[in-house]
């Protein structure tokens, strides 16, 4: 009886070593570096420990010194990935930089959902990442595209498990739409509130065409979403429709973008390990050969192609352990946690009103001002927000509460009253602007 054997489809150097690049581009540009000194400059009672950072929370609490050290060398490593110099020991730089860095942003408030470029960043060190595009690879003599295709080396592996991983990231909220929203999700104004949602967290207008006035638009749109995203674990892992699935990825990020103001560059570039890498290879070596005959210089000797290396089995082991967090937190719809969640879901039901926090300060005078943080808001600034207000289900802390009123009303006069007050706004475009149609005290304390 023959075994068989779980091994991976044969795929060239490229599509991993084009994610390692895409990946240090990310982390140089990312924001979260910045979120993350504001989060250490903060108050600890401002803190929103997600699951799995207790223990870094607890063992090495940020500060802004340990923050400013991490940033540092999360900006060289990957400057060194992107480049490929030293390339599997800057990835595993950049993956530990990146894990304390990202971490300690997530404390803001609420999830960022970048965790997924730590993933790929500790496959791309536990990977041969730099036998192409690589200082590496040249200074070896090899070409930059890579070796050939090999079936079951330690490349065909990682890159067959970031696919996977890839997939998996789109496939659960598709889940969870379906089975909190049911068809609801699709065949109700939904969609169109979760728009205009986006629409006032960003600051309002609306962007051309108006795809709000056209419901059966926004519904077949909402239907083409869920499929979408439910067909992407057999996109991505099915050689016929991968560039399918590329074109899919980038297409829904960039309507996402345009639409709903959500681009979300550091998950769509990654769709870059979807690409064909045999026939971008493939077409390198054509090219180099006629530059090489054009130019009638000696036929360069191809350099001898180092043996395929086998996965190692921390590679196997690791990727393996981490497939099944993957899945775990998908399952559950965790959108809140770290270095593993489930990928904003937006499986609720959308309504027509969005929660604020202010704060009412009344003085001794009798007279009362209004606190609220500036807006337009970021999203993690939102997320704080609603944090602070309970809406993620945390009970209220008033030292939380109190931290936030200092935060937002610094100068304020002395107090004799303080009341928290969740406000709710009308998110359609034609009311911005209007003052809160609801406000709900939820929490006073006298001075």
């Amino acid at each position: 009886m023959r075994s068989v054997r779980l091994v991976p489809p044969a795929e060239t150097a490229l599509p991993l070593a084009m994610l390692r690049v895409a990946i240090a581009v990310i982390a140089l540009v990312a924001t979260e570096p910045e979120v993350a000194r504001v989060v250490a400059s903060r108050p600890r009672a401002l803190w929103a420990v997600p699951e799995g950072l207790a223990a870094l929370v607890a063992l090495a609490p940020p500060t802004p010194t340990s923050v400013d050290v991490a940033i540092a060398a999360l900006r060289v490593s990957a400057a060194l990935a992107l480049i490929g110099l030293f390339t599997r020991a800057a990835c595993a730089a950049l993956a530990l930089a990146m894990f304390y860095v990202f971490g300690v942003a997530q404390l803001a408030g609420a999830a960022m959902h970048d965790m997924h470029l730590v993933w790929f960043a500790t496959v791309c060190a536990l990977a041969p990442s730099g036998r192409a595009l690589s200082l590496d690879a040249w200074s070896a003599g090899a070409s930059v595209a890579g070796p050939a295709a090999t079936r079951g080396d330690a490349i065909s592996w990682a890159v067959g498990a970031c696919r996977l991983w890839l997939g998996l990231v789109y496939f659960f909220p598709g889940v969870h739409k379906l089975a909190r929203g049911g068809l609801a999700w699709v065949a109700s104004d939904n969609l169109r509130n979760q728009i205009y949602f986006k629409w006032f967290e960003m600051g309002g207008g609306a962007p051309w065409p108006r795809v709000d006035r056209f419901p059966a638009l926004m519904h077949l749109a909402a239907a083409g979403v869920v499929a979408f995203e439910l067909s992407m674990p057999l996109l991505v892992l099915w050689r016929r429709t991968r560039l399918l699935a590329f074109a899919l990825a980038l297409s829904f990020h960039v309507l996402a973008g345009h639409f709903m103001k959500v681009p979300y560059p550091a998950l769509a570039v990654c769709a870059v390990v979807l690409l064909p890498g045999e026939r971008i290879r493939a077409w390198w070596v054509s090219v180099s050969r006629r530059v090489r005959e054009r130019s009638r210089a000696r036929a360069e000797p191809s350099a001898p192609e180092r043996g395929a290396a086998r996965p190692s089995p921390l590679l196997v082991l690791v990727s393996g352990v981490m497939t099944v967090a993957i899945v775990v937190q998908g399952a559950r719809g965790q959108t809140e946690s770290f270095p593993f969640a489930c990928y904003p879901t937006f499986a609720s039901i959308a309504p027509d009103q969005i929660v604020d926090l202010a704060v009412d300060v009344t003085s001794a005078d009798g007279s009362t001002r209004t606190f609220r943080m500036p807006r337009p808001r970021s999203q993690d600034a939102w997320g704080f927000v609603w944090r602070t207000a309970g809406l993620y289900g945390d009970a209220l802390d008033p030292a939380r509460l109190r931290a936030f009123e200092r935060l937002v009303a610094p100068r304020a006069p002395t107090a004799t009253r303080v009341a928290w007050v969740r406000e709710a706004y009308d998110v359609r475009p034609e009311a911005y602007g209007a003052p809160p149609v609801r406000r709900d005290v939820m929490f006073t304390e006298a001075r």
